[in-house]
């Protein structure tokens, strides 16, 4: 396997990035990259990991996106404490 792709992930992963619903993505990515050592000129491969990736590291914003609104929606009901 590609060692960027082995690098990525890695980086990925200790940034928190990566979560066990991510494995299925991270695997295809995964094998991709094995098949990019044996045919690195395909290009529908290459386009396969890009789009792979992108997902990968999309879900995680998503993710960021979801969390901040679930935070904003906290953060605008009432306040909490003795009012006086």
């Amino acid at each position: 396997m590609s060692k960027a792709v082995q690098v990525t992930i890695g980086q990925l992963e200790d940034m928190g990035r990566i979560e066990p619903v991510d494995s299925a993505r991270i695997e295809s990515l995964r094998q991709i990259a094995v098949q990019l050592d044996l045919y690195p000129k395909d290009a529908r491969l290459w386009r396969e990991m890009r789009d792979t990736l992108r997902e990968v590291v999309d879900a995680d914003e998503r993710a960021s996106d979801d969390l901040t609104a679930a935070l904003a929606s906290i953060g605008g009901g009432p306040s909490l404490g003795n009012p006086t």
